[in-house]
């Protein structure tokens, strides 16, 4: 057994700039979801705050056949190669509304013409909130 964790010491890249840290609570995402254009606008805010997904890397590749009743897979050869997320509720409750072939792209090429940062912080924007 470890008696010493060998990181102690170690900066992360999140804890050298402590103005960035912000939480982002459930009360703000519910305003910027109303905002936001479509649903599929909405699935993207939810799949990175409840999710916990890369934007827009771990979007790009997602399909339909990714969601199970459960468990998400993402693809992310980048970072993390394949993980799995759980399908919480607030994300199911979008992923229900969209159809599409089990092998499509959720997100088509055409969502991210626009740089995919820049339409969901045209929707927080939309939403009134201040932007974290």
């Amino acid at each position: 057994m470890i008696v010493k964790n060998p990181f102690d010491g170690f900066v992360r890249g999140s804890d050298t700039n402590g103005e960035r840290q912000y939480y982002v609570s459930r009360t703000i995402i519910e305003k910027v979801l109303v905002s936001c254009r479509d649903d599929r606008e909405r699935l993207a805010v939810v799949l990175a705050r409840f999710g916990g997904l890369r934007v827009p890397s771990e979007l790009r590749e997602l399909r339909f056949n990714d969601f199970s009743e459960t468990m998400i897979k993402i693809h992310d050869d980048t970072k993390t190669g394949f993980r799995e997320v759980p399908l919480f509720r607030e994300i199911r409750e979008i992923f229900v509304r969209l159809s599409g072939k089990p092998d499509d792209l959720i997100f088509d090429r055409e969502f991210f013409n626009c740089p995919c940062w820049r339409r969901l912080l045209n929707a927080v924007n939309r939403s009134g909130v201040e932007c974290w």
